[in-house]
This record gives C-alpha cells, structure tokens and sequence, in this order.
C-alpha cells in the first residue's frame, strides 16, 4: 500500500525537526540514567566497601601503637645500655689491677733467674693510683715504682731486664720505664754477691691499655 505525504513543505520540515528534538532529549534522558546508576552504585555498593576497608585499617593501626610504643621505649633503653657499655669500656681502659702487675713482675723476675739473663730482686714496690679529677682525665693517674738490685757486677743485665719489663705485658698502659742507671754497691767479702747493682724501676701509668685499675 502506498501513502503519500500531502502535507506542505513547511509542515515536513517541523515534523523532521520534532524528531531530532526527540532523539537529543532521549539520549539526555538516557545519560543521565546511566549517571544515577553509577552514583547509586557508588552509594551502596563500592563505598560502602571502601569505608569498611578504611575502618579496618584505623583498627589495625591502633592495634599496633601498643607494640610501636614498647619498641620505641626499648629502642631508648638499648641506646642507653650502649652508651653505658662504652663508658665501662673507657673506664676499664683508664684503670689497671695492681696485683696483676705484680704477678705480670714476679714472672718476669722468674724467668729471667731461670734462663740466666739477670738475678734481680726487689726491697720495695710501690703502687699508686692517680686522683681523678671530675670533669677532666690526667694524663698519668698513677704510678708503679720500685727500688730493684741486680745481683751482677755486669750493669748490662740491669739494662736486659729493663727490656724484658719493656716488651711485656706489664708495660701495657704504662710508659716506657726510665733509662738505665743505679748505683754500684760496695763489695763486700764473704756475701754472696758480692757486688750488687741498686737500679730504680719507674713505670707512670697513661691509661692507654685495656684493662682495669682497682
């Protein structure tokens, strides 16, 4: 069948224009459908889930400043310990055990009677442990002095066993030991030795070691 559009032209082009019109606000009602479901979707789908992601994560954060703050606290501690280790350390450095340096002598004096290198023996020893001085250390704190006799007319083995002191540990914080001298005795018929060397042995403590002083 066939029909004919009898209309005049100024009719057919409001008709063809109505159309357009339609079809622009049907797409405009579309868009903005599609928009209200997003924005609902967003509304009570997703951020939903989002607020309860965040919400789980403040709870865990809050669960753990308990633990933060222990750690913290030990880190303080620890910081303290060490530094209270450093200063045992430099105190332990400043001092020495005298009867160690006695023992450190005696063995020194042994062996040298047993190898033969010197017969040395001593009348008296004196220790003396420096004042400290707070705020401020000394350069020597201390003194290890004693009056020696070398039962040789030969002043060399004076000499040998100030070496021997020298290269020992007894030496370790102390400074070198005074250069050799004495005085020769006089010889005396019927003792044995006859001839001694009196020698003095002088060590000044310097606090250069790794040891303790009590």
């Amino acid at each position: 069948m066939t029909s004919f559009n009898l209309l005049p032209d100024a009719y057919r082009k409001q008709a063809s224009h109505s159309g357009r019109h339609l079809l622009i606000i049907g797409a405009a009602v579309a868009t903005n459908a599609a928009l209200l479901a997003w924005a609902g979707w967003l509304a009570f789908g997703s951020l939903p889930r989002v607020y309860s992601d965040v919400a789980a994560q403040r709870s865990a954060l809050q669960s753990l400043e308990p633990a933060l703050s222990r750690h913290s606290l030990l880190a303080t501690n620890l910081r303290a310990a060490e530094a209270l280790g450093t200063r045992i350390e430099g105190l332990r450095a400043e001092r020495t055990l005298w009867s160690d340096r006695l023992d450190q002598l005696i063995s020194i004096v042994d062996e040298g009677s047993r190898s033969g290198a010197f017969e040395i023996w001593f009348d008296s020893i004196d220790f003396e442990a420096g004042r400290s001085v707070r705020g401020a250390r000394r350069a020597a704190s201390g003194h290890f002095r004693a009056s020696g006799h070398s039962a040789s007319d030969d002043f060399g083995d004076v000499a040998d066993f100030l070496d021997a002191v020298d290269n020992s540990t007894l030496r370790t914080g102390f400074t070198s030991p005074s250069p050799p001298e004495g005085t020769r005795g006089i010889p005396q018929d019927g003792l044995e030795p006859a001839v001694v060397w009196d020698f003095p042995l002088e060590l000044e403590w310097t606090g250069a070691g790794r040891e303790g002083q009590r």
